[in-house]
């Protein structure tokens, strides 16, 4: 049995948060306290969510999860692109001509209307069982009570967080793999993981593009594998966030939800995979946008 993952994305683009005032304390999942400006700067990203996003309806997926239908041209993704701006929906016909048979029209059934997409957008209530804003965002969430480390040099081994990497560097338009997908058992601090990362540069020149399987109970508050996508433009320090939580990532497809959970395999039973794959679009050379 196989499941294949045929979202088409791309990302561009810098989050602007707006000041909005705050006077609540927040005690986070874990019982660490909020300090005023963590709060602070909680709302603000969330009423700047807010403002950027039209929702044309709201539903419950089959495991009581929050789906927004946003409007494709009113999600945060495209919050900063200046007005009258084109927006690529589909691959050109050049990479289309690189790929051929691989990219295939969205035929998905969806209850979203149409020229709108489903959404998992942040709530604060996730943000603030995170610990943090920068938690929220960072590739691997620091649980306050434990003092974990989020160094993500990638040495087989650091802070307890150990894991085996294939790498190859190469001149190429893009990369794939195909993943099989399991429900590891995984503490509640701790991040099972399986990706397909593209990356460039070094130290805070890093740039990464990432798409895989988590468990992450500290982000979704479950032990369930999650679809997720992840970027970076200076090695981890102070840009980065998962799927479509900070605005960096423009969904054009309701194939998949990201940030969803998906089915697992089964030991001696069924197998589940998913194919994933970034692209970059020859046509875009200027802007470098890459589909996935």
């Amino acid at each position: 049995m196989q499941s294949n993952i045929k979202y088409q994305i791309f990302f561009i683009g810098l989050l602007t948060l707006n000041n909005y005032p705050i006077f609540a304390i927040d005690i986070s999942q874990n019982g660490t306290t909020l300090s005023t400006q963590q709060s602070q700067e909680i709302d603000n990203f969330i009423n700047h969510i807010d403002s950027i996003t039209t929702v044309t309806k709201t539903e419950l997926s089959t495991i009581e999860e929050t789906i927004s239908c946003v409007d494709i041209l009113k999600q945060p993704g495209l919050s900063h692109i200046p007005k009258n701006t084109s927006i690529q929906l589909q691959p050109s016909s050049q990479l289309a001509a690189l790929l051929p048979g691989k990219i295939k029209p969205d035929n998905t059934p969806t209850s979203c209307p149409d020229g709108s997409i489903e959404m998992k957008l942040p709530t604060r209530e996730k943000i603030v069982n995170s610990g943090s804003l920068k938690n929220f965002f960072s590739k691997y969430p620091k649980d306050p009570m434990l003092g974990m480390s989020q160094n993500i040099d990638p040495s087989p081994s650091f802070s307890g967080h150990e894991y085996a990497v294939y790498t190859k560097t190469i001149n190429a338009i893009g990369a794939q793999s195909t993943i099989n997908i399991w429900k590891p058992t995984t503490e509640s601090s701790d991040m099972s993981i399986s990706q397909l990362w593209l990356a460039g540069g070094t130290g805070y020149g890093l740039q990464t593009a990432e798409v895989g399987y988590q468990v992450l109970p500290m982000k979704y508050g479950d032990h369930l594998p999650h679809l997720f996508i992840y970027y970076t433009a200076d090695g981890y320090h102070s840009t980065g966030c998962y799927n479509l939580d900070c605005g960096q990532f423009i969904k054009t497809s309701n194939i998949l939800n990201i940030g969803g959970v998906l089915p697992s395999s089964t030991l001696s039973g069924a197998q589940i995979e998913g194919t994933l794959a970034f692209y970059r679009d020859p046509a875009t050379e200027v802007t470098g946008f890459y589909f996935l």
